[in-house]
């Protein structure tokens, strides 16, 4: 916005008056217009360096609207990620505890499939064991018997041999 003056410190200096009887010493009234003339030709330089500045504040006001704009969004960004951020973490963390008890329910079926199979071969080990105590005095009964047969056979024989002596 810049300021026009109706009237210009040209149009002061050029200003003739014209004469009348008792009019105004010309000389005053030419140095009171060249002065005034002077005054307002400052005052118009003044409002033009004036709203020079005034433009250039404008234009950083603008600037720094811009950038505080900027920032603020730049702040919501980053703020809307720290959220994604977090919900994410609180995401992996629920995946993690899921995996952990998964994995857990996991092992504690292992486990107990171990037991059962540990449980199972122990069962089975001692079936053996008893199946061969029980072979085992199978064994030694039938090697008693067959002692005692040999024996007579040897009774027998020393007999029948000394019978024929």
């Amino acid at each position: 916005m810049t300021f026009k003056p109706n009237i210009t410190p040209l149009d002061i200096q050029n200003r003739e008056f014209s004469k009348g009887l008792r009019g105004y010493k010309e000389d005053e009234v030419d140095k009171f217009l060249d002065d005034l003339s002077g005054v307002i030709s400052q005052m118009m330089s003044e409002i033009e360096r004036l709203e020079k500045e005034n433009d250039y504040l404008r234009s950083r006001i603008q600037t720094t609207q811009k950038k505080s704009e900027l920032e603020t969004s730049t702040s919501d960004f980053l703020s809307l990620i720290q959220k994604k951020v977090e919900e994410a973490k609180l995401q992996v963390e629920k995946e993690i505890e899921l995996k952990k008890v998964k994995s857990d329910e996991e092992c504690r079926a292992m486990i107990q499939r171990t037991k059962e199979e540990h449980t199972k071969l122990f069962s089975d080990i001692e079936r053996i064991k008893q199946e061969k105590r029980r072979e085992l005095k199978g064994l030694e009964e039938f090697i008693s018997r067959l002692q005692t047969i040999v024996n007579r056979e040897v009774q027998s024989m020393e007999r029948d041999n000394q019978s024929s002596q």
